[in-house]
């Protein structure tokens, strides 16, 4: 993306993300409620990965 370029851009993105995604991610984390899945392997591993991790919730 060409906005990606401007550094005002991606500060304020980085801003956004400290003050609003990273304390609700940190919450969950906090409370056991966050699950981490390896994005590495095919599309198939992946996607059985993710449907463990929800079957066991």
């Amino acid at each position: 993306r060409t906005d990606d370029q401007d550094e005002e851009t991606i500060k304020k993105r980085v801003l956004e993300y400290r003050t609003k995604t990273e304390l609700v991610a940190n919450y969950y984390a906090n409370h056991d409620l966050v699950r981490e899945i390896s994005g590495i392997g095919s599309i198939n591993e992946i996607f059985d990965a993710l449907k463990n991790e929800i079957e066991n919730l």
